[in-house]
């Protein structure tokens, strides 16, 4: 849980609703929530499972401050029929950079879900990501 949202309700939340232990370190985490992207460690700090068990991954839940009006960037990958463009507000300095990173390790690697309020945007290991 990154700073902002640590609360012993949140925490309550997460262990009841997700069953996830809470861990003080990234690669040790199910699951992980930001508040912010400047309160989201690095990809790369995170599980991003193995060979065997790619589904022991962290799942990220970000926050951002909204799901346009961002940088545009373009989706491909499955379950996309050919490409899509969206332009999230608020992800983080080098995404794009991390994000290929982490597609490089598939089947491994972490899955993102971008939240605004209300809205969500489910980002799995497959998608790759490039400047639109």
């Amino acid at each position: 849980l990154s700073p902002t949202i640590a609360s012993d309700s949140m925490r309550g939340w997460v262990n009841f609703h997700a069953g996830a232990p809470l861990v003080d370190e990234p690669k040790q985490s199910v699951f992980a929530f930001a508040a912010n992207s400047a309160e989201l460690p690095a990809l790369f700090s995170f599980a991003p499972g193995n060979d065997e068990y790619p589904d022991t991954s962290t799942t990220i839940i970000l926050e951002v401050g909204a799901l346009h009006g961002g940088a545009p960037i373009e989706l491909e990958g499955p379950g996309i029929q050919g490409n899509r463009k969206i332009a999230p507000a608020g992800l983080p300095n080098g995404f794009i950079h991390a994000w290929e990173q982490n597609s490089d390790l598939y089947p491994c690697g972490i899955d993102l879900i971008l939240t605004a309020g209300t809205h969500f945007l489910c980002l799995p290991r497959t998608t790759r990501i490039k400047e639109a």
